[in-house]
């Protein structure tokens, strides 16, 4: 924590209260989270960008942590008003060791039986171990740690200058799997270049199946506004950090290739296809998956076949987008998810009811996506938590 200024503050509001789960993502509705700035100083994070700093000056993003001393009690306080669904809490970077305020907020969600995602890189999270097994014996929990690289050399060390190891990731992954908690791979944002050969997707994907993950889940980078800059600036830097290295070369082409997949939409679109698909077909040949499955059991008993197929019908979306497929297509899916997702009465009772005429009587369901839902009925869905 050194050159890192702490500042604490009182919080006027704790939850961020989304209008939809986070779709065929990480299913989350709320967060929380007990500071502000982050001492990692990840060169790649979002939050250098100005839209998304959590303080005024991005530049202090990795130089000042401001903590809410009252995240707690305003957690205590704002949650029960909430309808019941997947909330992200907690962040275990240094500062947390001090000041526990992640593992108060999981009591909180403990106490009110709250289903819970925690994203995560920090192998601090398996000192409250304890109360994250309680959670996932209660309801749903789940955990994705971000891991973008393989290895823990100079290249990684470069972009994340005071993350923690990719070993010490992994290890704390078996740690968490081994407690009966669902954690996989959040591999975002995957660096143009650099960390993206099929070899080290298809690493990465093996090695997070060994740790007993059971996702890993992928995304691009963003690049834009001033987290472009603090980007381009360490790409910049790299030749020197990696001076005499067999990287050396390849770095100084890292900014004008990067420059150019920004700037080309064909050539992103084509990039985040192949990785994608290297990633997914990966995770086939372990027998892990390569989105995160929708958690459902907190939800009624009634609803929870609607959540299940919106949720399916979510990840197809997302599964277009990533595919680079008509946009239509993925807006399609996401239209139907969300017809069925706000069903308040179970499909399958509808369907028993009314068949096929039933389900096209929904918003934004055709043909097409009638059968593609009589399909996913068919499946029997297990729901094995009251």
């Amino acid at each position: 924590m050194r050159d890192v200024e702490i500042q604490l503050y009182q919080t006027k509001k704790i939850i961020n209260d989304h209008k939809h789960a986070d779709e065929g993502w990480f299913w989350v509705r709320y967060s929380a989270y007990p500071y502000k700035g982050c001492s990692n100083g990840c060169r790649y994070c979002y939050e250098w960008d100005e839209k998304y700093a959590p303080m005024k000056d991005y530049r202090l993003l990795d130089k000042v942590v401001m903590v809410k001393e009252n995240a707690v009690e305003r957690l205590k306080k704002e949650l029960p008003r909430k309808i019941k669904d997947v909330v992200c809490v907690g962040d275990w970077q240094p500062v947390e060791a001090k000041y526990r305020l992640s593992r108060k907020m999981l009591e909180i969600v403990y106490q009110l039986k709250f289903p819970l995602m925690i994203i995560e890189r920090a192998p601090l999270l398996t000192r409250d171990l304890d109360i994250l097994s309680d959670i996932s014996k209660q309801t749903d929990a789940y955990v994705g740690f971000t891991i973008v690289a393989t290895s823990d050399d100079q290249i990684r060390l470069h972009f994340e200058p005071r993350g923690p190891s990719v070993k010490g990731r992994f290890s704390s992954m078996r740690r968490i799997a081994d407690a009966g908690v669902m954690i996989g791979t959040l591999a975002m944002p995957i660096l143009p270049y650099i960390f993206d050969s099929d070899e080290e997707l298809r690493t990465l994907v093996k090695m997070t199946a060994d740790s007993g993950g059971r996702f890993v889940l992928f995304g691009g980078l963003t690049l834009w506004g001033t987290c472009k800059d603090v980007y381009y600036e360490a790409l910049k830097r790299a030749p020197a950090i990696l001076a005499g290295s067999p990287q050396e070369h390849e770095a100084f082409l890292w900014d004008k290739k990067t420059e150019e997949w920004n700037q080309n939409k064909a050539i992103q679109s084509q990039w985040g296809r192949r990785c994608h698909l290297a990633i997914a077909e990966e995770c086939e040949r372990q027998g892990i998956t390569h989105y995160i499955p929708r958690p459902v059991s907190f939800f009624p008993r009634e609803l929870r076949r609607n959540k299940e197929i919106a949720g399916n019908l979510f990840i197809k979306a997302r599964e277009s987008w990533m595919l680079s497929e008509s946009p239509y297509r993925s807006h399609a899916f996401t239209k139907a998810g969300r017809a069925v997702d706000s069903l308040t009465e179970d499909i399958g009772d509808l369907y028993r009811r009314k068949g096929r005429q039933g389900l096209l009587a929904l918003e934004g369901i055709g043909e097409k996506l009638a059968s593609e839902i009589e399909g996913l009925l068919s499946v029997q869905a297990s729901y094995t938590k009251e």
